[in-house]
């Protein structure tokens, strides 16, 4: 960050820090939306956007300390790059034999393919349940019937983005091309960015993770 922001690092130094140990998401969009006032370079405001805030829940503590695995670092890197933390718990000397370790991890492995499974039964039971309510409900939107579709149709993960882009939507606002099948996207809270042409069935290029699309 130093070497990305030269000079005006110093003013938002404090900032970034908080910002990083956020505690929750309303904490951390609070900071970054004061860094981005305190950073008038469209540079610097490219950056925050595509490189900061789309990355945020790999180094932000709220979203970190949520994975599984962490052992208390701030990062959400993966075992090889945590060796000095998983040493300190395994090696010769450290709080837990490696062997009595092993065989707990083993084991633990095979809870956690028992939780998976009741957890994959429950989601699709429950989304069934969802379906049924919104397919015998006679006042049922087309927001309705998209998320019915979206129950039925996609993974676990491909629901949780799907939720996600949702939460994302009120964000964005979407304007008709004249003589165009395709839409205008402008992001509200930040029109410094500019505007988005998205056509039918096809992906945002721009966006940063590929998932805004119109259909």
């Amino acid at each position: 960050w130093p070497k990305v922001f030269g000079w005006h690092y110093s003013h938002i130094k404090k900032l970034m820090k908080n910002m990083v140990e956020s505690n929750s998401e309303d904490e951390f969009i609070t900071i970054f939306e004061d860094i981005r006032r305190r950073c008038p370079n469209e540079k610097h405001q490219e950056y925050l956007e595509k490189e900061v805030f789309a990355n945020r829940r790999h180094f932000v503590s709220c979203w970190t300390k949520s994975y599984t695995g962490h052992l208390d670092r701030l990062g959400n890197q993966g075992s090889e790059s945590n060796h000095s933390s998983y040493c300190q718990r395994i090696s010769y000397g450290a709080k837990v034999n490696p062997a009595e370790q092993l065989a707990q991890c083993l084991e633990r492995s095979k809870d956690i393919a028992k939780e998976l499974n009741a957890a994959r039964y429950r989601n699709y039971a429950n989304a069934m349940r969802l379906v049924a309510n919104i397919s015998s409900n006679s006042n049922r939107t087309e927001a309705d019937v998209q998320h019915a579709h979206a129950l039925t149709h996609l993974s676990s993960e491909g629901l949780k983005q799907w939720t996600e882009c949702n939460a994302e939507l009120p964000h964005y606002s979407m304007f008709d091309q004249d003589g165009s099948d395709a839409k205008l996207v402008v992001r509200n809270v930040d029109q410094m960015q500019p505007p988005r042409i998205v056509g039918p069935n096809q992906r945002c290029l721009e966006c940063q993770r590929s998932k805004a699309t119109m259909s």
